[in-house]
């Protein structure tokens, strides 16, 4: 064959490349339009593409997720040396663990640049009101259980540093649908709401209507979905309980829940952040950095806060001040119960809970939700982690275990796992086991 043949051949197989190629990017924008309405937009980026609203620098970003990252599956599946060594600076005493540890659960390899199956999403809930998350669609042809991810806090679907490793099982090992939403504490809910809030009442809400929009039988996602579950992380936990009242209340079908280390009483919670320690400054600082946008919405009420006195003092300030806003003007939900009304006209509240969203006397009274938590059957599953900063297990999970805890919890299973830190299992566990513990959680 001579040269001219050879590269007339060559131009043949690129041109059927591009077509080919054109026409599959071509079939999945058909298939991503047909699952937009007025009220869910979807966006043609992944996480971190486009529009990219985060806290976060980009240096920030590139470092966890390109320097830092690593592959569990790769790493921890053909050698057990990185668990030993983890474990036996442990008992030697070695103070550097959490921090290397926080950092590989926050580094975990998983790429969802693709944008024939993961997308960015705007519930438009109301007028005024937007939730963002990401779709990760297997595909558009087959039924799959579809796993609604609800992200920590902070959680931000531009970033997805705690929450990858689920996703990851989720999406690669386990091949199902997920659709990952945001905290309200994202940076992104914080800078395109007018209006904010957080916690497990308003984000209940909003998962149990965006869960009826994506199985509404109208919709194209509807005759995708075989099944919904639920996932929780952390302060995301809270709202999963909300969700399945709800959803049981009024005869939607959740087959499962599964929480990783969820925060259950928030008053509590917060109030311990607040306690003067050098560990609730530094989250403290944190949470000031991550949430430089409320300056936005509370200018007047944030300022003189004397935030160089902390480390002198050990006083966190920022949350605390945050709080005490909040629970003078927030006793009642964004997404109000006439919207919910109009959204849903035959909606029936649990006893009890109407009066919750509606006559509260504070923010943090208003997601104290336990006493109207009852007679839920649906089965959720609770992994605990030994060493959690965050959602200190004393005030939270422990409370559930010793039966001391307001609301019903004849259907939730608690698993303590012997190690891990704060819902990060990735750095502390073969990947295996990570996926099978998923697994079991949901009853897939």
């Amino acid at each position: 064959m001579n040269s001219r043949v050879k590269t007339l051949v060559g131009l043949v197989v690129l041109v059927c490349i591009s077509l080919f190629s054109a026409r599959l990017t071509q079939a999945g924008e058909v298939e991503w339009e047909s699952l937009k309405t007025e009220r869910i937009q979807i966006e043609n980026e992944s996480s971190g593409q486009g529009l990219v609203l985060t806290s976060y620098p980009q240096t920030v970003r590139a470092l966890i997720t390109r320097v830092l990252s690593w592959n569990p599956r790769k790493e921890l599946n053909n050698s057990t040396q990185l668990e030993l060594v983890l474990r036996r600076a442990e008992v030697q005493g070695d103070k550097s663990i959490p921090l290397r540890e926080v950092l590989r659960n926050l580094s975990v390899e998983f790429d969802v640049s693709d944008t024939q199956h993961f997308r960015k999403v705007w519930f438009h809930l109301t007028p005024t009101l937007k939730v963002r998350g990401l779709f990760a669609i297997q595909d558009f042809t087959n039924k799959r259980p579809l796993v609604i991810l609800r992200m920590g806090i902070h959680g931000n679907v531009d970033e997805l540093f705690a929450e990858r490793f689920i996703l990851k099982a989720l999406y690669e090992d386990l091949k199902v649908n997920v659709l990952v939403l945001e905290s309200l504490t994202s940076h992104a809910f914080l800078s395109q709401n007018t209006q904010i809030t957080f916690g497990g009442v308003e984000e209940g809400l909003h998962t149990f209507a965006i869960m009826n929009f994506l199985k509404e039988k109208k919709y194209p996602m509807s005759s995708l979905i075989s099944e919904v579950n639920l996932v929780g992380v952390s302060l995301g936990g809270q709202g999963t309980f909300v969700t399945t009242l709800l959803a049981e209340k009024n005869g939607v079908k959740v087959k499962s829940v599964l929480n990783f280390c969820p925060l259950i009483n928030l008053r509590e919670t917060f109030e311990g952040h607040a306690a003067k320690s050098l560990k609730n400054i530094g989250i403290d600082i944190w949470n000031h950095l991550r949430l430089q946008s409320l300056y936005k919405h509370y200018s007047s009420q944030l300022k003189d806060l004397e935030l160089w006195k902390m480390p002198f003092d050990l006083k966190p300030r920022f949350t605390p001040r945050l709080l005490e806003i909040l629970n003078n003007e927030r006793r009642s939900t964004l997404y109000t119960s006439e919207e919910l009304k109009k959204d849903f006209p035959k909606i029936e509240w649990p006893a009890g809970f109407l009066e919750q969203i509606t006559q509260s006397a504070t923010f943090y009274d208003m997601n104290d939700f336990w006493k109207v938590y009852q007679g839920v059957k649906t089965p959720i599953f609770i992994y605990s982690t030994p060493k959690d900063f965050l959602v200190t297990n004393e005030l939270n999970i422990d409370r559930i275990v010793d039966g001391t805890q307001p609301g019903d919890f004849k259907s939730v299973k608690i698993e303590n796992l012997d190690r891990g830190l704060h819902c990060g299992l990735a750095a502390a566990f073969m990947w295996d086991d990570v996926v099978k513990m998923i697994r079991a959680g949901l009853h897939l």
